[in-house]
């Protein structure tokens, strides 16, 4: 389909209505595979060379490959550390009531993932409790329930959008569970952004406003053939 000089400027601006009418969402995946296959250049930070059972400064700076951002307890200062097995460092908070709160990303990222669950006392061995993991973008926020989560349990969110938020947080013991403290933890966090596909709804939103000028354009030649 040819448009005329006229239209065109219409076009571009359809297009470009479309796209910023799109709203950001976020997709979570639990496979580490399918959640790298989604990324472009990938960084990893495995928290390695900070050492296992380590104090930490709350708030916490820290980067994976070439994206920066900071890592800091929810519960207002209560205290980051390390744990882990062996040589394997594990982040975690040093308050059993509060979560890891990650955020000030590097601008434009749109894909956070990582190994999330839960470590007991003295905080050396993963144990299977339930731990939630939310991530917010300007669109939203979605949260994820690892249930009996271990240091394998895996999840990844990716946005159409920046993110600017990722937040753990201990599932509190259930009716008739013990009451034993655990500490929300969290390993090899892989950040990364993504290919700028439009999203589902964007294409059709740009669809339809190509088409609408499509008939706009069929009916000005129908008028200057007459």
């Amino acid at each position: 389909m040819r448009l005329s000089a006229s239209l065109k400027p219409l076009a571009l601006a359809a297009l470009l209505a479309a796209a910023g009418g799109a709203h950001a969402a976020l997709t979570v995946y639990t496979s580490q595979a399918s959640f790298l296959a989604a990324l472009a250049a990938p960084g990893v930070d495995t928290f390695d060379s900070l050492g296992v059972n380590v104090d930490l400064a709350d708030p916490l700076s820290r980067s994976a490959g070439a994206y920066g951002y900071t890592a800091a307890s929810s519960g207002g200062g209560a205290g980051l550390g390390t744990v882990g097995a062996g040589t394997d460092a594990w982040l975690t908070t040093l308050d059993s009531n509060s979560g890891l709160h990650f955020s000030v990303f590097s601008t434009g990222l749109r894909a956070f993932g990582g190994y999330f669950f839960a470590t007991g006392d003295p905080g050396t061995a993963a144990v299977e409790r339930s731990v939630t993991v939310s991530a917010s973008d300007a669109g939203g926020s979605v949260t994820h329930e690892l249930v009996n989560a271990t240091s394998a349990s895996f999840v990844g969110f990716v946005s159409t959008g920046p993110l600017s938020m990722v937040e753990v947080l201990p599932v509190p013991p259930g009716a008739g569970e013990v009451p034993t403290p655990f500490w929300a933890t969290a390993n090899d966090i892989t950040m990364g952004t993504v290919s700028a596909v439009p999203e589902p709804g964007t294409w059709a939103l740009m669809m339809s406003g190509v088409g609408l000028l499509s008939v706009t354009w069929r009916r000005r030649r129908s008028g200057q053939a007459r």
